[in-house]
């Protein structure tokens, strides 16, 4: 990995308890998911980390998918004379898709519709692809609840006769290895 440019880059810790604490090595996996190459380093590396504490035991040694490192972010922004629909004026259109997020950004219940709507698209297309989607689906909703209160995944503002639109979350993806490398159907599509 490090002849490809990559490998650890870095090493935190975070204690949880008063016996409890968490050692993560970020990795740069470049084209890869990552997530067999991580799993590997951390069983490789938790004997040596261990003896540098000197105490305790340890405990798993294995990735979170929850990848805040690898944020992913896209923008859109559209006329709102361009959003009339079905005699509804752009404007209306507009206010609808605010108050909308207005109401997943107050209720959890439709936050959780909100998301489950953004996630299909996301889904399909990791499906077709050969990622990950079910990791790439639970880091999206511990994204979305990583202040403490779970929040839509995307936000809406009106600016200058322009409807503005904002998506960023984590997402782990790879053109390389896995099930990328020994699918005939995967590799014809990257």
């Amino acid at each position: 990995m490090v002849e490809r440019g990559g490998g650890v880059v870095d090493l935190k810790w975070r204690r949880l308890s008063e016996d409890m604490m968490v050692v993560e090595f970020l990795l740069n996996v470049c084209e890869a998911m990552g997530a067999n190459s991580i799993n590997t380093i951390a069983e490789a590396i938790s004997p040596y980390i261990h003896n540098l504490i000197g105490q305790g035991q340890i405990g798993i040694r294995i990735l979170t998918n929850l990848c805040t490192e690898r944020m992913t972010m896209s923008t859109f922004e559209i006329p709102i004379e361009k959003l009339a629909w079905k005699g509804a004026k752009g404007e209306e259109v507009a206010r609808k898709i605010l108050d909308a997020q207005k109401f997943a950004e107050l209720d959890q219940y439709r936050a959780t519709t909100h998301n489950k709507g953004i996630m299909n698209g996301i889904d399909a297309v990791a499906i077709a692809l050969g990622q990950d989607w079910r990791a790439i689906e639970s880091s999206a909703h511990s994204y979305a609840s990583i202040t403490g209160k779970y929040q839509p995944l995307t936000s809406y503002k009106i600016e200058n006769g322009l409807l503005k639109a904002k998506i960023e979350l984590p997402i782990a993806v790879g053109t390389k290895g896995g099930a990328l490398s020994s699918n005939p159907g995967y590799i014809n599509t990257l």
